[in-house]
């Protein structure tokens, strides 16, 4: 009588390697927070591991130094983007649409995995110049697909005519401002906020609104 041996769970169980990085991920996500609190310069890595909670020595295991942590929460930032992207070109849609979609869906997960991380609006200048130029890179391919959408819907006549560098700009300007004043246990849920702020942006790109006399 044969008998049948259990399957191996093979890549459905996370490895060391995976359980490492997500661990590492969530720490960094709250070292973004920290530093939000309390300064990206002002900052040791004695406070942020205060902040935390952990000792320093946790914090050395799984990040170097300051830089590395605001690389991360840049790359993390980015990644969001991309995905925003992704789902928005997933589909046979016009450009305007894949612009509202991509505005929602990048504040929706900004609000949701980022929450109050206004150290998003540290100057990637303060990165060393290998990290910031990897990370200006990953921005310059981004815009260039938002500006070629936006090129398009000025062309169908959905938007008003514009220069799309500076609607891109715009566009970026407005969502990256929000980690600096969203807080996740606030009156308006990040949902309402990616809405509210996704009609407002159209509005915008679609034109000036005539001004009444009073």
């Amino acid at each position: 009588m044969s008998v049948s041996l259990p399957r191996r769970w093979g890549s459905d169980v996370p490895t060391p390697a995976d359980q490492f990085e997500v661990k590492r991920r969530a720490l960094i996500r709250e070292a973004g927070k920290a530093f939000s609190k309390l300064g990206y310069h002002n900052a040791s890595l004695t406070d942020v591991a205060k902040a935390l909670n952990v000792t320093k020595t946790a914090l050395y295991y799984y990040v170097k130094d300051k830089n590395e942590i605001l690389l991360e929460c840049h790359n993390i930032a980015l990644d969001l983007g991309d995905q925003a992207l992704k789902e928005a070109n997933a589909e046979p849609r016009s450009a305007f649409e894949k612009i509202r979609l991509y505005v929602f869906r990048y504040m929706q997960m900004i609000n949701s995995e980022l929450g109050n991380y206004a150290v998003l609006t540290e100057p990637v200048t303060s990165l060393r110049a290998p990290e910031r130029e990897t990370i200006l890179k990953r921005r310059r391919n981004h815009d260039k697909i938002l500006r070629q959408w936006v090129r398009e819907a000025i062309e169908a006549g959905d938007i008003a005519p514009g220069e799309p560098a500076l609607i891109v700009a715009f566009m970026m300007g407005t969502i990256n401002y929000i980690p600096t004043w969203f807080r996740p246990d606030g009156k308006v849920s990040g949902d309402e906020v990616a809405r509210s702020f996704t009609v407002l942006i159209s509005q915008a790109l679609q034109g000036p609104i005539p001004v009444r006399n009073v």
